[in-house]
């Protein structure tokens, strides 16, 4: 069974991934609204979430057969999410990893 997420969930399971891993505290007023990060069209699907130590945060997902990603930098948020992979309805499954310095590497299935 294929679980579909929609953007506030995404932004509710990254923040809890960031507070249960203790990488990254809440802010003394708490983690504030739930923000979409992904696009307005289609439905986000297949979320992967990857933290540095130091708070930086990269999602990948699914939506309209593509594969999208956005960025979290502590302090400044959430970006713009862009499409990572150019060949529309070839591509699913997206992983990704993040590592010390804040460089993200991202995979999927074609």
């Amino acid at each position: 069974m294929k679980v579909r997420l929609g953007a506030l969930v995404l932004a509710l399971a990254l923040a809890a991934v960031l507070s249960l891993s203790g990488i990254v505290e809440a802010p003394a007023g708490g983690w504030g609204t739930a923000t979409p990060i992904e696009t307005a069209s289609g439905a986000a699907h297949d979320p992967q979430v990857a933290v540095s130590p130091h708070g930086d945060a990269i999602a990948v997902w699914e939506q309209s057969d593509s594969i999208y990603s956005n960025r979290f930098v502590p302090g400044v948020g959430w970006g713009t999410a862009a499409l990572i992979e150019t060949s529309p309805g070839t591509a699913r499954k997206p992983a990704v990893a993040i590592d010390r310095s804040g460089d993200a590497w991202a995979a999927w299935e074609l």
